[in-house]
């Protein structure tokens, strides 16, 4: 395993030892529900993309965590799989999965994304959160596409770090240990999506959430939030479209056509 490898699995090791301690005490959310209301449009591009796909698809939760997606689409008819570096968030996933009575339709596994043991082509999905800044892109990437079946699809979302408010933030809580020194110098770039397309034939790129984060003094005053927030997603909607991609907060990527298969012709 390699140090940077070694180096997460402790972080998180560390971080979520104590829900198994109390789980009664956590607030068991999942899917978009993870995130603040003024930050949830990428995660329910993903989830409206997903709610019609998951139906007896086997889908891999690729650095699963604690199972906060994979709940989502087995509720939805999927077989989830899912694996992650970290043996304890492995057994809080099936904690989860347990309590929201999926535990038929999934199977958590502690494994390195990396280099992972299953067959060849043997998902229809492969779904990542927030784990391409963990990685080794081209190992990670070579790795998808082998799992994936011909017509499968890499569907995920993660964080770009160009916008200088939000790098300041990630430096701040990286002094109070709350991320590695990886995490923090590894998020990505527009100039990383370029590794996207060496993998994949098609490729689409969504970004979300700049002008959203003004909306986030009003989450608790609900009929202004609504308002407000439907206002700064309209904004953000061009912006982030045309013009100021780079500094969005959040990327959605749906990938598909794996490259693998066009050089097997």
């Amino acid at each position: 395993m390699e140090l940077r490898t070694q180096i997460e699995k402790a972080h998180y090791n560390s971080r979520l030892s104590k829900i198994l301690e109390n789980p009664e005490a956590r607030n068991w959310c999942y899917g978009a529900g993870i995130a603040r209301p003024s930050l949830r449009k990428g995660y329910i591009f993903l989830e409206d993309f997903l709610k019609n796909r998951c139906s007896d698809k086997q889908i891999l939760d690729y650095g699963c965590g604690t199972g906060v997606h994979s709940m989502y689409m087995a509720k939805r008819g999927a077989f989830v799989t899912g694996i992650d570096i970290s043996d304890v968030a492995i057994k809080v996933a099936k904690v989860f999965a347990k309590k929201e009575n999926v535990s038929n339709r999934c199977n958590f596994l502690v494994g390195n994304v990396e280099k992972m043991g299953f067959p060849d082509n043997s998902f229809d999905i492969v779904f990542s959160s927030g784990m391409m800044a963990y990685l080794d892109l081209d190992k990670a990437l070579s790795e998808v596409c082998r799992v994936l079946k011909k017509d499968g699809i890499f569907l995920g979302i993660d964080t770009l770090g160009h916008n200088p408010v939000l790098n300041l933030s990630r430096y701040i809580r990286y002094k109070r240990g709350e991320r590695t020194t990886n995490t923090l110098n590894s998020i990505l770039r527009m100039s990383d999506l370029k590794i996207f397309k060496k993998y994949f034939g098609k490729t689409e790129f969504r970004y979300f959430d700049l002008m959203t984060f003004l909306a986030i003094p009003f989450e608790k005053i609900p009929k202004t939030f609504v308002t407000v927030l439907k206002s700064l997603e309209s904004i953000d909607n061009c912006i982030l479209h045309f013009i100021l991609k780079r500094y969005a907060f959040k990327i959605a990527f749906v990938l598909s056509h794996p490259l693998k298969y066009m050089r097997e012709k």
